[in-house]
């Protein structure tokens, strides 16, 4: 005869062979990528309007221009990238792309013009930006990989600095 225990212990046994497996652990989430201030060699109205004049240029939409606080915010922009140029801007979850070759990424930039601190001929652009990456099942959030405000950071500078 079998114990009360005994019992317990064959029935969870049996209960569990018939649970679903356990789901897959997933992968841990990068590192967010912070790039620092990029310090462009110009006083902050120069770097203003070299930073409004290439949005103008690119035909990026502003959804924010406040000169007096420095607050630049783009409107959203939706564009095809090949996947791994896609992948180089910003690493999204693992998943179904709507397209085998190619990635469709959204991109708005939350950016912060501002004088360096007792230098009134030097200039910060601290650069935000947001990327969702679009999926056969709706969207997803991805991480900066940090060249996206590298390069944009770079293209403001050399047009300040000239």
């Amino acid at each position: 005869m079998l114990s009360c225990r005994s019992s317990l212990l064959m029935l969870s046994a049996a209960l569990a062979a018939c649970a679903p497996p356990a789901p897959a652990a997933s992968a841990p989430a990068p590192a967010p990528v912070v790039v620092p201030a990029i310090v462009v060699n110009a006083p902050f109205a120069k770097t203003w309007d070299a930073f409004v004049s290439l949005m103008v240029e690119q035909q990026v939409t502003p959804k924010t221009l406040l000169r007096e606080s420095g607050l630049i915010e783009t409107g959203f922009s939706e564009q095809y990238y090949r996947i791994a140029e896609a992948d180089g801007l910003a690493a999204c979850p693992a998943g179904h792309r709507s397209l085998p070759e190619y990635s469709k990424l959204g991109i708005d930039v939350i950016a912060h013009v501002h004088p360096v601190a007792g230098d009134s001929t030097k200039t910060n652009i601290d650069l935000k930006p947001r990327f969702v990456e679009w999926r056969t099942t709706g969207y997803v959030e991805c991480q900066t990989r940090g060249s996206y405000e590298r390069s944009l950071g770079a293209m403001i500078k050399a047009r300040a600095e000239q």
